[in-house]
């Protein structure tokens, strides 16, 4: 049944799992099933530390390897690498995964960035080039894509395009995350706090209880919460704050001796306020100046240093996401046939300041409204033999949804964007003050300022991909391995947009009234025909339009791998991705074409068994054309504001990779990982903005690496103490001649913009002799490092301001946890 309401907080849930004891979850399992081995005498003890490197299992490929043996670039998250991190969903580990960037500023609308690659935005129609699954099933931006961390066995990342096995979406790459299924061997209950700065409280609670037979029952629970780490100088309200909080539970097992099953069913609600965007003009604190005009970029305060100050009407960001999952596999003596079934819900919406003040005159706020809904199959058919390893199948995938993108200001913001385009009274002030003084002289109390406006787009859109798929591996000898894949994909999508006449109804009451006094002729003609039209969003007001488009791809890959030796592997691939062509939001009656992209690889993986070391490396290069981004471009409109609109370009990379494990000693590991890239736009290409990007970067580091080690000892107790300490680096960004405008490269007098930034985290952390209690203290951001990570708003062009984003400061904390088994 949905989570309509929160019925059932954490705190009780925390509550119920240390209630379960082991004796109570045991005697629940023997009456409801047939006799099973008996459960072990005393509770495991903690492991004692190995030389031996883990080996490290995966389903990249849609077969269960293990890792040193894929011939992909491959990272993989554990568990206990989350835990390590503090992390609460992907965007906590990026910094520590080079290559890899997730900006979940709008958690609403996050962005995953691989290999330079990325599809920023907010609109409907707009797909993303970085797959995220959910135990194989494709998570939409909007909906499931950045969950928080739910009771997850592992994440791992695939670089450069995956389309043949994962299909939707993975022109740049795929991130798959993989929960922990139902265990009917055993019976646990699980919870665990964690208390930090800024009033940061993260529960946990986790049930896994043996059913009749060999089913099981997993339910899980999380609530991250904290007060947020900025503050409104002028109402003292909290932002940048957590509040989400999700459960999941999964019933599972295998039946009928040939056949397995798990259903499952994912919740999760997010209720904040928006994320804080930080005034750059100095002096605009509810002060109703103007802002200098042109914007005065030479005036700018340091975003980090400045009071902050939202004004936004409703701001927030809320999210809510229902997922069901039925997954049946059929065993048979060739292989296996696996059945995915998956429908979601999602709705969501951010209203957020755009001009980083309190400053009426130059008030501009923007939102979003959002359902969607899903639907997935997909029929899989696997199996191997001493020649050959196969897996094909064919999926269906529906995706309905509608959206409103709102435009809020005030006709005292529209008089003062008039100003700025010099249309002034003939005193040379605001225009429309101006006629309210004139009026008000004459004993005529109707002022045309003050009054509310708004401007929305509204859109609906329904898509269908069919897609069949193969892949084999031909195991031509004991070294030499040769893989072929091949996936078709059919796209169909229909997008709707509505563009209703702007809604100010005090506005119309003050020109009805101004008519009926017969004043109307006041006005001068040519801006009465202004103010009652649009003036951001001015295309096909109050028509319907409509816009159909299919597409159809065939996306190939083939691969060599070659084993010297059981500890050395090479490979070289080539690979094709395809991503779905479609339509912007905002911009009414466009299409834009898919996104293609040829990758070429080659890399070696390499294990010293003496040495208890591993060494990955892997050379790239692609070709990508028709890369769709979220561009903000000059306004069509009357008031002239920009818009953030999808636009294409073709782009090529060349880059390295570089992983490295080693294990010295049996309780000490060190690990180190880089990627180093040239990405670059393609000769001939033009921003919109009218700047020449020809051969210019794209804006993506050259370098990003990350590396650290783990040392654990002995207590007196036997327990186990584990120090961990992980440092990442991101370098500087490289600027193109659009990025000043885009506001994500520039230096300032008081602040750059795309500097290089670095990250280091600490654990130390505390395990019982029989795992049954731990404690541990962490500072993520050790060195309270903060940037500034972008510079925009819709408002810097047409009314001098602007606002900057800053990552966040250095968090630190402690956390308890119990299991009973």
């Amino acid at each position: 049944m949905p989570f309509d309401t929160r019925r059932c907080s954490l705190a009780a849930a925390v509550a119920l799992a240390l209630a379960f004891s082991p004796a109570a979850l045991r005697a629940q399992a023997d009456n409801a099933q047939a006799p099973r081995a008996a459960e072990p005498a005393a509770a495991p003890s903690v492991a004692a530390a190995s030389p031996e490197l883990e080996k490290i299992t995966v389903t990249a490929q849609s077969r269960t390897q293990e890792l040193q043996q894929v011939p992909i670039s491959l990272a993989v998250v554990s568990n206990k690498d989350i835990e390590n991190r503090a992390a609460t969903d992907l965007s906590d580990l990026s910094a520590f995964l080079p290559g890899v960037s997730i900006n979940s500023w709008d958690r609403t609308q996050p962005d995953f960035s691989l290999r330079g690659i990325s599809t920023g935005g907010f609109s409907l129609g707009i797909d993303q080039a970085v797959g995220v699954y959910i135990n194989g099933v494709y998570q939409t931006r909007g909906g499931g894509a950045l969950l928080a961390f739910n009771d997850v066995q592992r994440v791992e990342v695939l670089k450069g395009p995956q389309g043949t096995l994962f299909g939707r979406n993975t022109a740049a790459g795929a991130i798959s995350i993989v929960t922990n299924e139902p265990a009917a061997d055993y019976a646990m209950a699980q919870a665990s706090v964690r208390f930090g700065n800024y009033g940061r409280r993260d529960e946990t609670a986790l049930v896994n209880v043996p059913l009749a037979g060999d089913f099981a029952l997993r339910a899980s629970f999380v609530n991250n919460r904290n007060d947020g780490w900025l503050e409104d100088a002028a109402t003292q309200r909290r932002y940048n704050l957590d509040r989400q909080w999700g459960g999941r539970i999964a019933i599972g097992g295998s039946f009928a001796e040939d056949w397995k099953m798990q259903l499952t069913y994912d919740h999760e609600s997010l209720r904040e306020p928006p994320r804080m965007q930080i005034g750059l003009q100095p002096f605009l604190d509810n002060t109703s100046n103007l802002a200098p005009f042109p914007e005065q970029r030479s005036s700018y305060v340091d975003p980090r240093k400045t009071k902050v100050y939202v004004d936004a009407e409703d701001a927030r960001q809320t999210r809510s996401y229902d997922g069901l999952t039925l997954a049946l596999t059929r065993t048979f003596g060739w292989g296996t046939l696996t059945s995915t079934t998956a429908a979601s819900r999602d709705k969501l919406a951010h209203f957020e300041d755009q001009d980083g003040t309190n400053d009426p005159v130059v008030r501009l706020d923007s939102g979003v409204n959002q359902t969607g809904r899903t639907l997935y199959q997909e029929l899989k058919l696997a199996g191997a033999n001493d020649r050959f390893d196969w897996v094909g199948g064919a999926s269906f995938y529906r995706e309905t949804g509608t959206q409103s993108n709102v435009v809020v200001t005030t006709t005292t913001v529209v008089d003062t964007l008039f100003y700025n385009q010099g249309i002034r009274g003939p005193d040379g002030s605001p225009v429309l003050g101006f006629f309210d003084r004139t009026l008000a002289s004459h004993g005529f109390q109707i002022p045309l300022t003050g009054k509310r406006y708004q401007e929305q787009v509204d859109d609906s859109m329904a898509s269908r991909s069919y897609a069949a798929f193969g892949d084999l591996i031909w195991h031509v000898n004991d070294r030499l391995n040769l893989t072929g894949g091949l996936r078709f994909t059919h796209d169909e999508k229909t997008f709707d947009w509505f563009n209703p006449l702007r809604q100010s109804p005090g506005l119309d009451s003050a020109l009805a009234s101004l008519g009926a006094l017969q004043l109307l002729s006041q006005i001068p003609p040519q801006l009465l025909a202004v103010l009652t039209h649009n003036i951001v969003f001015g295309d096909a007001v109050g028509v319907p339009v409509r816009r159909e488009a299919s597409w159809q791809d065939v996306s190939p890959r083939v691969v060599a791998d070659y084993h010297f030796t059981p500890e050395t592997m090479a490979y070289a691939s080539a690979s094709h991705g395809y991503k779905a062509g479609g339509m912007d939001g905002v911009q009414i009656d466009s299409q834009y074409a898919p996104e293609k992209v040829w990758n070429y690889e080659a890399g070696i993986k390499q294990t010293f068994p003496d040495l208890h070391m591993l060494l990955n490396g892997a050379v790239f290069y692609y070709d990508y054309s028709n890369r769709q981004s979220l561009t903000l471009v000059p306004g069509s409109g009357q008031a002239g504001i920009p818009q953030y609109v999808v636009t294409s370009s073709d782009q090529s990379a060349r880059g390295l990779e570089a992983e490295w494990v080693w294990k010295p000693l049996a309780n000490l590991a060190l690990n180190a990982s880089a990627q180093w890239i040239d990405a670059v736009y393609a000769s001939g290409t033009r921003a919109l903005t009218g700047a020449d990007l020809s051969d210019q970067p794209v804006g993506e580091p050259r370098l990003s690496f990350s590396a650290g080690g783990t040392y654990t000892w002995r207590t007196a107790d036997h327990g186990m103490l584990e120090f961990n300490l992980q440092q990442a680096y991101r370098g500087k960004t490289r600027c193109n001649n659009d990025s000043t405008y885009q506001g994500t490269c520039a230096t300032y007098a008081t602040f750059a913009v795309g500097s290089a930034q670095q990250r280091t985290d600490l654990r130390l952390g505390w395990t019982s002799a029989d795992s049954r209690f731990g404690a541990a203290l962490f500072v993520n951001n050790l060195f309270d490092k903060q940037y500034v990570a972008s510079v925009g708003g819709q408002g810097r062009t047409v009314l001098g301001v602007g606002y900057g984003v800053i990552t966040p400061p250095r968090f630190y904390g402690a956390e308890f946890r119990v299991k009973f088994d």
